[in-house]
């Protein structure tokens, strides 16, 4: 049994952050998490609380879920030491670690839904016909699709990784499940699904159809012009929601082999395989460097990688932040160091001479 921390005899919130501190450090971060609410709530500026819930939700609890929104907390108090960068990084990291917990736990809780309410899902495309389409093709397809769903019902604030991740790992778990167990299963106010048939010669078709109507959509293109064929299929997704595009709609990409590379990328990262994507996804911005779509999954998927690994970081980073004044103090001793820098040295002249610096000098004798 680890000795009670107790905190020193310092004024409220320097007790609650030194006792929360030390139970975290003894591996209690129930105990730890207790007094770093009461510190928080005692000074919701001071950056050290929500960073050190946000540790203890992270590294303690493993819930990715509630340290995100104390590590958007910590984001918004500018904390010290160049920490914004690393925060990010390790919030992209929690964020499919977040979506993955939700996922996992609507198999089991019926209350759970995997997708908020109101949102856009988009089961996989399945391929069709004699000739079964590239596998890295239909990925880079079915992605183009959800990108023209987000567009088309006007929702930024979904990330078209996140709908990706959350249809894979249903496919993954219920690999026979149709297309209507998942919209059943996601809770999604409209869900899209199609079939990808082959036609030869670089020619496809895709049946687009709005899953629970009659709605369906047949769209054809070519392998070739994969910015021809997103704009019909942006089309295509709007008519069957009954939604209207923006007035100019850019195509997310426009080169036919990056749009491959980019589909073989997405299948690493969604099975896991995050530095092998970024090594493909890096492939695909060469192959297509004005793409939006790819650079914006670059850096996300990146930020995935690099942030799986900076926990130790923003522990010895939050080690020295509680090691420092206050920033009204720091502000304070800075402005005094200032000021005594730029006093006036003691004059070692005699007679009239006086210690302002800025006087004009004397004439030459």
């Amino acid at each position: 049994m680890p000795a009670n921390p107790s905190g020193a005899d310092r004024p409220d919130p320097d007790k609650f952050e030194t006792i929360a501190y030390r139970w975290y450090m003894q591996g209690d971060p129930v105990r730890a998490l207790r007094f770093a609410y009461q510190g928080a709530q005692q000074s919701p500026g001071d950056v050290r609380f929500p960073l050190l819930l946000a540790l203890i939700y992270d590294t303690g609890l493993d819930r990715p879920d509630l340290a995100l929104p104390e590590y958007r907390r910590a984001l918004s108090l500018q904390p010290w030491m160049g920490l914004p960068n690393t925060i990010a990084r390790r919030m992209q990291y929690l964020n499919r670690q977040a979506v993955l917990r939700r996922v996992d736990r609507s198999f089991t809780q019926d209350a759970i839904l995997p997708l908020p309410a109101g949102r856009v899902a988009v089961f996989p495309l399945l391929p069709s016909g004699p000739r079964a389409p590239d596998a890295d093709l239909t990925t880079g397809l079915t992605a183009l699709l959800v990108h023209a769903a987000c567009m088309a019902t006007d929702t930024p604030s979904t990330d078209p990784l996140d709908l990706l991740l959350i249809s894979h790992e249903f496919v993954q778990r219920l690999p026979l499940a149709s297309p209507e167990e998942f919209a059943r299963w996601s809770g999604a106010a409209h869900t899209l699904a199609g079939n990808l048939i082959d036609l030869g010669e670089g020619r496809l078709r895709i049946e687009l159809r709005l899953l629970g109507t009659d709605g369906v959509r047949s769209i054809q293109g070519t392998v070739s012009e994969p910015d021809s064929l997103y704009l019909r299929l942006a089309t295509g997704v709007a008519s069957l929601l009954e939604t209207s595009l923006p007035d100019v709609v850019t195509p997310p990409l426009s080169s036919p082999l990056a749009l491959v590379v980019y589909g073989k990328s997405l299948q690493h990262y969604l099975s896991g395989r995050v530095q092998t994507a970024v090594e493909n996804l890096s492939q695909a911005r060469q192959l297509d460097p004005k793409s939006t779509l790819i650079s914006h999954t670059y850096r996300r998927v990146e930020s995935d990688f690099a942030g799986s690994t900076v926990a130790d970081t923003l522990m010895a980073a939050y080690k020295l932040i509680r090691n420092q004044p206050p920033p009204a103090e720091a502000a304070s001793g800075m402005l005094e160091a200032t000021q005594n820098l730029l006093a006036p040295l003691p004059s070692t002249q005699t007679g009239t001479e006086t210690s302002n610096p800025y006087k004009p000098p004397r004439d030459a004798q």
